[in-house]
């Protein structure tokens, strides 16, 4: 797969220059290596191709499904107790928060990075998913979740409650230069 990005110590890369990058070993992440003031673009993907990788009801119940995200980077989505929602990106594994288990199916990932030589280079993700209401008679809201890339191929919530998707673009671009994780503990 051409569009196909990999993990390797450093950072996330595609095989040709994961290997070259071995052989020389001087390549760095783009989070490392990019000059600040590059712009940053959009890229859309579907949770279109999910499939359920771990299923249990001991001690709770709980599904573990992996979606192809950009270039072939997982993502996860962990349903517990059939109302709460995990999100995770990368590898292993990893998942945070609790968010209802409603998800419009035609809402995308929206991946934020810079190109490099013609290639798009994801570092941070962006996702919607509805709140339930908190109180009787208000309607439920749709949150932006902001999660970044991680150093270590896994990903960290930057932000849960992006007002909208020019905030929620602000702060995965900010996390280019610096980032400050809200958690990482998944």
């Amino acid at each position: 797969m051409a569009n196909r990005i990999v993990w390797i110590p450093g950072g996330w890369k595609r095989p040709f220059i994961a290997s070259l990058c071995a052989t020389l070993a001087s390549c760095t992440t783009p989070a490392n290596g990019q000059d600040a003031a590059q712009p940053l673009e959009s890229r859309y993907t579907l949770l279109d191709n999910c499939v359920v990788v771990a299923a249990g009801i001991e001690p709770i119940d709980h599904v573990r499904q992996r979606c192809d995200g950009w270039g072939g980077i997982p993502v996860w989505l962990q349903y517990t107790d059939a109302a709460r929602l995990g999100v995770g990106f990368g590898y292993p594994a990893n998942t945070f928060g609790m968010f209802s288990i409603e998800r419009h199916p035609s809402w995308p990932v929206e991946w934020r990075g810079p190109v490099q030589d013609g290639v798009f280079q994801p570092i941070a993700a962006i996702i919607r998913m509805n709140d339930y209401a908190t109180a009787p008679g208000e309607p439920d809201r749709a949150s932006l979740l902001v999660f970044r890339l991680t150093g270590d191929g896994m990903s960290c919530p930057l932000s849960f409650d992006a007002g909208d998707n020019e905030e929620a673009r602000r702060i995965a671009d900010a996390s280019l230069r610096e980032y400050r994780c809200l958690s990482r503990s998944p």
